[in-house]
């Protein structure tokens, strides 16, 4: 699973370019809200992404991963065998 979180580093890396101040060092463990400051609006973006990259997302399943960590162990757990979303 270590190349989906690569994706999603790369994905969240990807919306805090766009801002005027540019990307922030993203560290694996970084709270997307409290330490990176992501607005609503940005993860609006990221569950979309999420979804057309994996074919589903944390946030449409009623989980709210805060860091690269979180999500990605989110997809571990429902890809692995016997998991439901």
């Amino acid at each position: 699973m270590s190349n989906d979180r690569g994706v999603i580093a790369e994905t969240i890396t990807s919306i805090l370019s766009q801002r005027p101040t540019g990307a922030a060092l993203l560290m694996p463990g970084a709270k997307l809200s409290a330490e990176l400051g992501f607005s609503s609006l940005e993860f609006a973006e990221l569950s979309a992404q999420l979804e057309d990259v994996f074919g589903h997302d944390p946030y449409s399943a009623g989980q709210f991963p805060d860091t690269v960590d979180g999500i990605a162990e989110y997809y571990e757990q429902v890809s692995a065998p016997g998991a439901s979303r």
